[in-house]
C-alpha cells in the first residue's frame, strides 16, 4: 500500500481525508506535509510494549509479557475479533477522538518526550512540566517535537499518531518514556468542552467526561504492576472500558 509512511512525496500520505476529521478541530497540518486525523484506536490500559505488543514483523512473538499486557480492542501487529471481547462489545472501547497538534504546547495534543522509565511505575509523572499558571499548557521549556505529536500522520499506525490508552483522563497530558514515539501515555481528547467522544465495539457512541473515574493514577502500570490476564484495571472505570477481556462487566450507564 504505497511506500513507507515517512515518504511525504507520496501524494496519498500528504492528503487529509475529510472523513478522518472532526468539525470541532480546525487545526491543519503544521508544515510537515502529512495528512492529519482526529480519530484513534483504543490500545488498552498499558504503557510498556504498546507500540509493537512484543511481536516481530513476521508475526512471531518476541515478548510474551508485552503481548499479554496489550489488553485493548486493538493490538499492534496482531488481529483481534469479536470473539476476543470477553467483557462484551458494549463494555469495550474501540475508537476515540484526539486533537491534532497545533504546536502551541497544549497538553491535550502536544506530547512531552523523555519522561523516563519512572512513568511505568507512576503515570502521574506525566503531569510534570505542566504550567501551574496555565494548566492546559506545558511549560515553555518542556521537551516536545512538533512532528512527533497527536494526529499529525494519519497513515502511521503507532500510538503517538493514531492510538490512545485508557490511563490518564480525556484531555489530559500525553508523554513518552524516551525521546521517540514508542512507550508512553497517549490520551483521548477533543475540542468539545469537558470531554471527548468514544465509540464502543458495538458501534455505540458515548461522550466521556474529563471527570470519569480513573482509579489510582499513582499505581504501577501493567506489566510492572504484575497485572495478569483477566485482572481488573488499576485505572478505574476508564481503565476497565479500555480492556477487552478482564471480565469487567459494567452495571448501568456511564
Amino acid at each position: 500500500m504505497g511506500p513507507y509512511v515517512w515518504v511525504a512525496e507520496y501524494q496519498p500520505w500528504r492528503t487529509t481525508v475529510g472523513t478522518y476529521r472532526c468539525p470541532s478541530d480546525p487545526t491543519v497540518s503544521i508544515g510537515n506535509s502529512y495528512g492529519v486525523t482526529n480519530y484513534t484506536a483504543c490500545l488498552g490500559d498499558t504503557i510498556e510494549g504498546i507500540t509493537l505488543a512484543g511481536t516481530n514483523e513476521d508475526g512471531s512473538v518476541a515478548n510474551t509479557t508485552h503481548l499479554r499486557s496489550c489488553r485493548g480492542a486493538f493490538v499492534p501487529r496482531n488481529f483481534t475479533g469479536f470473539r476476543d471481547f470477553l467483557d462484551g462489545t458494549s463494555n469495550t472501547i474501540a475508537l476515540g477522538e484526539l486533537v491534532v497538534s497545533a504546536a502551541q504546547l497544549e497538553i491535550n495534543n502536544q506530547v512531552k518526550l523523555h519522561q523516563g522509565t519512572g512513568l511505568y511505575d507512576n503515570p502521574l509523572l506525566c503531569s510534570v512540566m505542566v504550567d501551574p499558571e496555565r494548566p492546559q499548557f506545558w511549560a515553555d521549556d518542556t521537551n516536545v517535537d512538533p512532528i512527533q505529536s497527536r494526529g499529525n500522520i494519519w497513515n502511521f499506525g503507532i500510538p503517538m499518531h493514531t492510538g490512545f490508552n485508557t490511563i490518564r483522563p480525556p484531555n489530559k497530558e500525553s508523554c513518552t518514556v524516551s525521546t521517540d514515539a514508542s512507550d508512553g501515555i497517549y490520551t483521548a481528547a477533543s475540542r468539545h468542552p469537558g470531554g471527548c467522544h468514544i465509540v464502543m465495539a458495538d458501534g455505540a457512541v458515548r461522550f466521556i467526561t474529563e471527570s470519569i473515574d480513573t482509579g489510582d493514577q499513582s499505581l504501577p502500570n501493567v506489566p510492572r504492576a504484575g497485572t495478569k490476564s483477566g485482572q481488573e484495571s488499576p485505572y478505574g472505570l476508564w481503565g476497565a472500558l479500555g480492556t477487552r477481556a478482564s471480565r469487567e462487566v459494567l452495571d448501568g450507564e456511564f
